[in-house]
């Protein structure tokens, strides 16, 4: 193999690539046979987004890790140039293989590009970010290109950088994850073209798999987890977000995340120009940690009535984070395809009560602890104990209903932090009276449905009930509930025949 120095350079808003090319007769004879030489670019730099910018200037610098990925125009795959030389300065040194070309395309970050067709390359940004400190950005996020007709190349910044600058309200709140999206459903993430070869600022246009919302995680990750970043009440503290450039139109809006799980928005609507090599800076103050978790549910479970419920997991147990809304068993249950009646008199007999609002979503239904658990009258009576062993009753195939152990357990779970409040993290953010609201911490949803007796509801804004499969003699069973006076979560024994909601576990 022969070795030749290619010199990568950059002015204060394009990456320039400077060097000086070699005659090499026994490397023209490697390219004739397509074998591969060793060169070596020099890369300087000077933009406003790179992997690391200097704290006082904003200058970028070299990092170690750097690659670029060079493509010979005349055709071949690109392969990637990793830096030599020069991590923590404007200039570095970057070597690889490549077959001998009369044209060079470069791409940084190596990684993140896809293919090329003549100076045009397809390239993707990235839909989850990470930012290890203030002050830094994602180390392989900001797409540059380059172009040449001898060994100099032109590295230029084909996306912009958005400075986030956030400052607490009080105290030092600790910011795990950020979730921006502009206003008007702008891609901030998936594939996108850019000409290498143009004279001026190169642009970037959006091809395929787009992505609104980029997610920006905070911190080292260690024991499984993001450890954050601190936020100041005196002084701003600032995320650096690689984007494409362009325009917030009507604005953005970001939703932090802290520890607890607990989120601040930050929201403007007004345009907001995300120019190339450039950084976009917003400011934002009184950052407070006070709004209702906004949940993302990824895994549903469906039953035999066709409808669709969120699932989440909560220590070590999965639960569905809405109530049943079903009036027939499921294919697995003890009671298999049999419908529930719907009662107007207090009874003993399996029943349930619809929503009173026409959309059970709402609330669910309500079922007394026979209907709940797939018993006739006789076996519910029978029934004077903790059930022994899991019983599916009214509960989609593959779920069953909890236990008083069960309960327990999720009781312990939703103290989010180790403090002693997990009604509150189990509860939702609306709709509880006497101020009693949650915040949602867990995930789990729990609405203030109140309870049921034939087609009377009652209590709703004050209690959430859930049968557990434990009785309490011939006519009480088990229930756990949340109070709208309260941050607790206990249990009671009410009558079988009364009827409250289903929240059913994961076998």
């Amino acid at each position: 193999m022969k070795k030749s120095t290619f010199i990568l350079a950059a002015a204060a808003v394009s990456f320039a690539l400077a060097g000086c090319k070699k005659n090499n007769p026994a490397a023209e004879e490697q390219q004739a046979s397509g074998e591969l030489i060793e060169k070596t670019f020099y890369a300087t730099q000077g933009g406003k987004e790179k992997t690391t910018l200097n704290p006082s200037t904003l200058a970028t610098l070299w990092s170690g890790g750097d690659a670029i990925k060079v493509y010979p125009e005349a055709g071949g795959a690109g392969t990637p140039f990793t830096l030599e030389e020069g991590a923590g300065t404007s200039s570095a040194t970057f070597t690889g293989l490549t077959t001998l070309s009369d044209v060079y395309v470069a791409f940084y970050p190596a990684a993140n590009a896809q293919s090329i067709s003549g100076s045009t390359v397809t390239f993707g940004i990235p839909a989850t970010q990470t930012v290890t400190n203030a002050g830094s950005f994602d180390t392989n996020t900001v797409p540059m290109v380059g172009y040449t007709t001898d060994e100099s190349l032109a590295m230029k910044n084909v996306g912009s950088l958005f400075e986030l600058g956030l400052k607490a309200k009080e105290g030092t709140p600790t910011v795990v994850k950020i979730e921006l999206v502009g206003n008007n459903g702008e891609n901030l993430a998936g594939d996108f073209t850019v000409d290498a070869s143009v004279s001026g600022q190169p642009t970037a246009t959006f091809s395929a798999n787009g992505a609104a919302t980029l997610t920006i995680n905070c911190g080292e990750y260690s024991d499984s987890k993001y450890q954050g970043i601190a936020l100041s009440a005196t002084d701003y503290t600032y995320f650096y977000i690689s984007i494409p450039a362009g325009v917030f139109t009507n604005g953005f809006t970001a939703i932090l995340t802290n520890q607890e799980g607990l989120t601040a928005e930050v929201t403007t609507t007004n345009d907001l120009y995300k120019d190339a090599a450039k950084i976009t800076t917003f400011e934002a103050e009184n950052i407070e940690f006070k709004y209702c978790r906004r949940c993302k549910y990824t895994k549903t479970v469906k039953d035999i009535c066709n409808n669709t419920y969120n699932l989440v997991t909560i220590g070590e147990q999965t639960w569905m984070a809405e109530n049943m809304r079903c009036d027939k068993y499921d294919t697995d249950s003890e009671k298999k395809e049999t419908t529930l009646n719907t009662q107007t008199n207090r009874v003993i007999d399996p029943y349930y009560t619809p929503t009173r609002s026409g959309d059970p979503k709402a609330y669910g239904y309500y079922y007394n602890w026979a209907a709940a658990m797939g018993f006739t009258k006789t076996e519910s009576r029978n029934q004077k104990g903790a059930y022994s062993g899991t019983r599916q009753g009214i509960c989609p195939n593959g779920f069953h209903i909890p236990s008083r152990t069960e309960f327990s357990t999720l009781e312990t779970a939703a103290k989010v932090g180790g403090d002693n409040v997990p009604g509150k993290h189990l509860k939702v953010c609306d709709g509880w009276k006497s101020n009693g609201n949650g915040d949602n911490a867990t995930c789990f949803a729990a609405l203030p449905a109140g309870d049921a007796s034939g087609i009377s509801i009652n209590y709703v804004g004050d209690y959430a009930y859930y049968w557990s499969s434990d009785a309490y003699g011939q006519n009480d069973a088990y229930v756990y509930y949340l109070f709208c006076r309260g941050d607790y979560f206990s249990d009671s024994f009410k009558e079988k025949s009364y009827a409250y909601n289903v929240r059913c576990i994961r076998n």
